[in-house]
Parts: C-alpha cells; structure tokens; sequence
C-alpha cells in the first residue's frame, strides 16, 4: 500500500523493483554494494548510501526511492530493470 500510494500510476513497477531489490524486507541491507560504491544499500528499494536515516522505516524508504525515480526513472536499480524489462 505505502508504495503504491507514492508510485501511483508506476506502482505495479515498483513494486517489481521492491521484491527484486529486497523481497519485501524493509531492514535489508546489502554490504556488497560498498566494494563499488563506498556504502552499503539499504531497505526495501535498497538506497545506496550513508545510513544516517531512517533507511529501515517503508515510508522514508519508499519516498528517497519515488525522489530518485522522479530524477533518474528506474536507472538507479538498473539490475531489477533489466530483469523485469522495464524502461
């Protein structure tokens, strides 16, 4: 629900980038990521990043996820797009 409230008319997409980037788990952290980018990725759209905010929270999660997408589309979880084919 939370992510479809933020992700409107994209919400069926998003939520393929959610299962894909974390099954749904809001406390994932993924620590291979920091080998490539200096920090780990977090939460259920796993934001790349310092941790120093409410990364495990699906709301804050979900909205630093819709701010990036309205900047970059789904080209920060190019992985999760590829494999869903999304554009």
């Amino acid at each position: 629900k939370i992510i479809c409230d933020r992700f409107g008319s994209k919400c069926s997409e998003a939520l393929l980038i959610a299962k894909c980037e974390s099954g749904f788990v809001p406390t994932k952290v993924n620590t291979n990521d920091s080998k490539r980018t200096g920090y780990n990725s977090y939460g259920l759209f796993q934001i790349n990043g310092p941790s120093n905010w409410a990364w495990n929270n699906p709301i804050a999660n979900t909205e630093a996820a819709y701010q990036k997408y309205l900047r970059r589309g789904w080209q920060p979880w190019i992985n999760c797009r590829n494999s869903n084919k999304l554009v």
